[in-house]
């Protein structure tokens, strides 16, 4: 989390804490980290790139050689979205908390709320 900025937004009865790259501005961020914190106090947690932001990071790990040279992307608390930009992300979630979600779409964090 060194040298990102942190960004809290409610939604609806959740509140989600972005940790946004320094240097990304917030409405056009399509790399960022996420927890999620509902009601109950349960913690959920996402890694939200768009599809361009995939390519790219597959175009630095050809030259890297990271990944067998950009071979295959792996992220366990993926989430991918169209659009950039916290707003955009914000509505998705709007929307995965509508339709059932959060289980089943983000990832459940053990522990007392706090972030490690």
């Amino acid at each position: 989390m060194d040298g990102d900025s942190l960004i809290q937004r409610e939604i609806g009865n959740a509140t989600a804490l972005f940790m946004v790259a320094l240097g990304q501005r917030p409405e056009e961020a399509s790399n960022l980290d996420l927890v999620l914190t509902l009601e109950d106090g349960s913690r959920w947690s996402a890694t939200v790139l768009t599809l361009a932001e995939v390519d790219a990071i597959w175009k630095r790990w050809e030259r890297t050689g990271e990944c067998f040279s950009g071979r295959y992307f792996n992220c366990p608390d993926l989430l991918l979205v169209r659009e950039a930009g916290i707003d955009s992300i914000c509505e998705v979630l709007e929307d995965v908390l509508a339709t059932g979600g959060p289980e089943g779409v983000l990832v459940r964090l053990e522990g007392d709320g706090a972030i490690d």
